[in-house]
């Protein structure tokens, strides 16, 4: 590895932590676990080339590119041959494959990120590498490893926000949802990393993506969440919520659509009893999740972007006492509910004036994209930047010092 800032990263990874609250002993053990796999499991040589134009390297498994499959389709109808994989499959194909070399120059707890960027890189040598990564260290390696074979490009997956979250800018290009993630990001007082953003749009979302209004048919589906550690005990609430107020109000049918990553018994466990909420298969799409209902119901999830652009309302249910200053949601519909007589009442206003709330969601989503129907215009930039040209728009990002 050459000309690493391990300053900077040891900045990074200390502000992370502050605020994720990761306990010592976790981080020791982790840090153990992947140097005696590095140590124990390489054999140092070269890894079998599997060379390409595009490498899709994916922060999740498949469940995270399948959603990104038509986008990935779109740019092999343009020529490119592209390659798809996993950090965490290629995590231990590294414990258990290849490393051409031992990386004794990098400290210790960041030997697995050096050997990750090194093995991957070299097995695929993409000319564009495209990343899904809001947040890992193993950003500033991958991208001083690129600087032999071209550009990374850090695709965001929803509106980027004024967090320690959404504090890493290490990439050559940053593709942002629109304004107001960029303007987020001014926000954060803590910068890592210089980039170029793009305003492009969501790559999940191409012409395809539409449905007409569907005011007659009064179901309602909530968007549930995967429940991370930190917001488990808010999460749950707020599923508790939504079904109390299902349970006493048969009039509407009610369908859950679970996250990617979430454990179904949770709504199971939950929905039992009431004969009037249906858990919808995980791997649904959008579109057919959202075709026959008339309302959403979201806690704050980027989905209600989507939503929107499919023409469905949409309700936060939230029990936290925080300003709504991520996805500015209450600026476009009801305030949140934070009990079931909240959710009521907003439920309520929602259908009596349901054509106001239609085009509201026109409006939420024009603040959020910058294209309505990003794929093509992604593909573009992504095409441009491949034979070296830069003819779309780009915004400075700076970092802040550490």
């Amino acid at each position: 590895m050459t000309d690493i800032n391990y300053s900077k990263i040891y900045s990074y990874k200390t502000y992370k932590q502050c605020f994720l609250e990761e306990p010592a002993h976790k981080r020791i053990i982790s840090n153990i676990a992947k140097f005696i796999g590095l140590r124990m499991g390489l054999s140092y040589s070269n890894p079998n080339i599997s060379a390409c134009d595009i490498l899709f390297l994916h922060s999740g498994g498949g469940i995270v590119q399948k959603r990104v499959n038509f986008f990935a389709e779109r740019l092999k109808q343009r020529g490119f041959k592209i390659r798809h994989d996993s950090i965490h499959k290629a995590k231990k194909a590294i414990i258990h494959r290849l490393l051409k070399k031992p990386i004794n120059s990098v400290p210790f707890e960041l030997s697995f990120h050096a050997a990750y960027a090194e093995y991957t890189i070299e097995k695929y040598q993409p000319k564009i590498l495209l990343t899904f990564m809001d947040c890992d260290v193993i950003s500033f390696f991958l991208k001083d490893k690129m600087k032999h074979y071209g550009k990374v490009i850090n695709i965001a997956h929803g509106v980027s926000a004024n967090t320690h979250r959404h504090s890493m800018f290490d990439f050559d290009y940053l593709f942002l949802l629109g304004r107001s993630s960029l303007d987020n990001i001014l926000k954060n007082p803590f910068r890592f990393g210089n980039t170029k953003a793009v305003l492009s749009g969501s790559i999940f979302v191409g012409e395809y993506f539409s449905l007409p209004p569907n005011k007659e048919m009064k179901n309602i589906l909530f968007f549930s969440s995967w429940i991370p550690g930190e917001s488990r005990e808010i999460v749950l609430k707020n599923f508790s919520i939504v079904a109390d107020y299902a349970r006493h109000h048969k009039e509407y049918d009610f369908f859950i659509k679970l996250h990617p990553l979430e454990n179904p018994s949770i709504w199971e466990k939950k929905a039992k009893d009431i004969n009037n909420i249906q858990i919808l298969a995980q791997n649904i799409e959008m579109k057919e999740a959202l075709n026959c209902v008339s309302l959403v119901l979201h806690q704050w999830s980027n989905a209600s972007i989507e939503a929107a652009l499919l023409n469905r309302p949409s309700i936060s249910v939230d029990v936290r006492d925080t300003p709504d200053n991520y996805l500015l949601y209450n600026c476009f519909f009801t305030p949140k509910a934070t009990n079931v007589s909240e959710l009521h009442e907003r439920i309520n206003e929602v259908f009596e004036n349901y054509d106001h709330y239609l085009k509201q969601c026109d409006a939420y989503a024009s603040y959020h994209l910058e294209h309505r129907y990003a794929v093509d215009y992604i593909c573009d930039c992504i095409e441009s930047i491949y034979h070296g040209r830069e003819d779309f728009p780009v915004h400075i990002i700076n970092e802040t010092g550490f």
